[in-house]
């Protein structure tokens, strides 16, 4: 007897966990708000070569930073903190074409 009061207690409390988290998603849901870019986004410099190695970018995106209204794409994380340091420099190593300013 005291088996299937316990049963019936983990069966019944686990449902009512999954109903409340099934509500609380249907509220999260009707309380999103779309995501909208501010009008200051900065624009992508495009580079296609490291500003702080020379090295070519192997994927654009996956390692940027921003700098004066512009994302910068760089080689690995370590170039992010090199960039940072002396930003000007980095930048003048790009082509026109690179940085397409």
């Amino acid at each position: 007897m005291l088996k299937k009061f316990l049963l019936a207690l983990v069966i019944t409390a686990s449902t009512a966990g999954f109903a409340l988290g099934q509500h609380h998603h249907e509220d999260a849901r009707l309380e999103a708000t779309p995501v909208v870019a501010p009008a200051d986004t900065p624009e992508a410099a495009n580079n296609t070569v490291c500003p702080v190695t020379g090295l070519p970018i192997g994927e654009p995106g996956k390692y940027t930073v921003e700098h004066n209204g512009k994302i910068y794409n760089l080689c690995c994380q370590m170039c992010a903190e090199k960039f940072l340091e002396d930003p000007e420099t980095c930048i003048s190593r790009l082509k026109p074409s690179e940085d397409q300013e």
